[in-house]
């Protein structure tokens, strides 16, 4: 694009932003698409929040990953663990079981996921101790006592000091007959961590989960917590690898993300369908440009005969006018963008403020458990973002700027005189 090209495209960009209706259509369509970036933007960053502290809530209950191995080398769990501390991804190692039981109290039933625990390891492993509302963390250590979950509590109308039927859906066979295990649980503690897992889950110490759900070892393998909880798997598989644990024959390694699938897949789905929307907010301000473009060009037919009588080429001209609308994009993109980078990271305190000032409460803490708006920009974010509504500008530009080249020199000098 030659030097021509662009001080023309830049001299018919400056009445756009002007006075007159050519200079309204032009301001409206550049807030328009400003808006429209902005709102994008924060909207996303919003939306990065509420993930982001979706998945801190669980992780302050769930591990990082897990390994599970066959039970032949159960004796051997304990060399495993001293050399996963060995490497520097990973931070705790601790052992565990788990598996479901059917809960029944005051006529009510529900399933839960019960998890032993060894309580000592546990205090620097999770936030478990962190997050008991009622009861003694302490107390786990004492037989058939465990912790449950507040939402748990409160549909099965539990309370500190409160018994709960427990029996394991699974059928034993003995000389009597076919029969269940069933025990009655004592209520010592009721953790809260505000996500999904506190109508699922149930914590106890190791001996009474392998007693409950009738194991022949204390535990299922040995759960860990790696130097960065969002690490991919093959980060934490390279750190097996290292300390010669993936040789054990039957070892199978999941992590969070896995065991979330479907919890982390409808997140992901629900940021993608609101981006996808915006978008679609952003393309319609972007087509605003055309009625701009269009009517710089029948402002400027005279100019444009001119311009061609003196030597300019239809090439040249479509790409005056192809630059005009992309000039027009690229301000309001970036207006919008700069502005979302300065907003979004404060959309919490700015929350905050309005409802100091009106008197009103957006975010209830006792239904979302969140008492400020999330909000965590994200860099790449705004790269698709100002790319997409930028390529949307160009894209809409081509149709006015061709019908500029086709523009007959005879016939608007003929008109204009």
């Amino acid at each position: 694009m030659s030097q021509f090209e662009i001080f023309t495209a830049l001299r018919y960009s400056k009445p756009s932003i002007g006075k007159g209706t050519a200079g309204l259509l032009s301001a409206l369509s550049l807030s328009g698409l400003a808006l429209s970036v902005f709102g994008l933007i924060v909207v996303m960053s919003v939306m990065n929040g509420f993930e982001r502290e979706l998945q801190d809530r669980m992780l302050s209950l769930t591990p990082h990953a897990k390994i599970q191995w066959d039970q032949n080398i159960h004796g051997d769990w304990q060399i495993v663990q001293d050399k996963l501390l060995v490497q520097p991804e990973i931070v705790a190692v601790a052992p565990y079981s788990e598996g479901s039981l059917v809960l029944s109290a005051a006529g009510q039933v529900a399933v839960a996921r019960l998890t032993g625990i060894n309580t000592d390891a546990e205090k620097s492993f999770s936030q478990l101790p962190t997050l008991i509302r009622a009861g003694d963390y302490e107390q786990l250590d004492s037989p058939f006592s465990v912790a449950i979950g507040a939402g748990l509590a409160r549909r099965l109308g539990l309370a500190i000091g409160d018994s709960v039927n427990a029996i394991l859906p699974r059928i034993q066979i003995t000389p009597f007959g076919a029969v269940t295990r069933e025990k009655s649980l004592i209520i010592v503690a009721v953790f809260e961590s505000g996500t999904v897992l506190d109508s699922a889950l149930m914590f106890s110490n190791l001996d009474t989960a392998k007693k409950m759900l009738a194991k022949r070892n204390s535990f299922d393998g040995l759960k860990l917590n790696s130097s960065d909880a969002y690490a991919k798997k093959s980060i934490i598989q390279s750190a097996l690898q290292s300390s010669s644990i993936n040789t054990l024959a039957g070892m199978k390694l999941s992590t969070w993300q896995e065991e979330n699938a479907a919890l982390y897949s409808a997140v992901v789905m629900e940021k993608l369908m609101i981006f996808i929307l915006l978008i679609c907010v952003v393309a319609v301000a972007s087509f605003s440009i055309i009625a701009i473009v269009l009517m710089t060009v029948l402002d400027k037919k005279t100019d444009i005969a001119i311009l061609r009588t003196m030597g300019a080429n239809a090439k040249q001209i479509k790409s005056i006018f192809l630059l005009q609308g992309s000039i027009i994009g690229i301000v309001g993109t970036l207006v919008g963008a700069a502005l979302a980078c300065v907003v979004a990271p404060h959309v919490g305190t700015l929350f905050s403020g309005l409802e100091q000032a009106f008197g009103f409460q957006l975010f209830d803490p006792n239904i979302y458990y969140i008492a400020n708006l999330p909000s965590e920009l994200s860099t790449l974010d705004v790269l698709i973002v100002t790319t997409v509504s930028i390529a949307i500008s160009m894209l809409v530009s081509i149709f006015p700027a061709a019908r500029a080249s086709q523009v007959d020199p005879v016939t608007a000098l003929a008109v204009s005189i």
